[in-house]
């Protein structure tokens, strides 16, 4: 679908940027197949989009790292890594405190370090999920 869409978006208005898929996380199969499939069709990809919630700033950089290997090894050396949603948050060790967490220092320390670290070259674009402050969950 990507494949199909995507080519015909570009010839439609050239000057759009087209991309995706917004996975969660990088699996490395999803991964592999997507960019086979946008390399041997010869569908534009402007951007790559993936999205990873963890508790520890250097495994989403660790991420990061990993598409942009993963993007430039299948040719795609001009395709922006767009990280469309992150957030301090652990699924598998959620508890009562996770929540308050990310609106207090270990929130804002979580998001400090992963900007500072996101400074280097392995990410383009990063939108956190989310930062309306009248819901629990941001």
């Amino acid at each position: 679908m990507y494949v199909t869409l995507a080519k015909r978006l570009k010839s439609e208005f050239p000057d759009m940027p087209v991309g995706g898929p917004a996975l969660m996380g990088t699996k490395e199969s999803e991964v592999r197949a997507f960019l086979a499939a946008c390399r041997e069709a010869g569908a534009p990809l402007d951007f790559f989009s993936w999205h990873l919630y963890t508790d520890e700033p250097e495994r989403l950089i660790n991420h990061a790292k990993y598409v942009r290997r993963k993007l430039d090894d299948a040719g795609f050396v001009k395709t922006e890594s767009v990280i469309d949603e992150w957030n301090r948050i652990e699924f598998g060790s959620m508890d009562a405190n996770t929540f308050m967490d990310i609106k207090e220092a270990k929130g804002a320390s979580f998001v400090a370090a992963a900007f500072a670290l996101m400074q280097y070259d392995c990410v383009d674009k990063a939108m956190y999920y989310d930062a309306l402050p009248t819901r629990t969950y941001c």
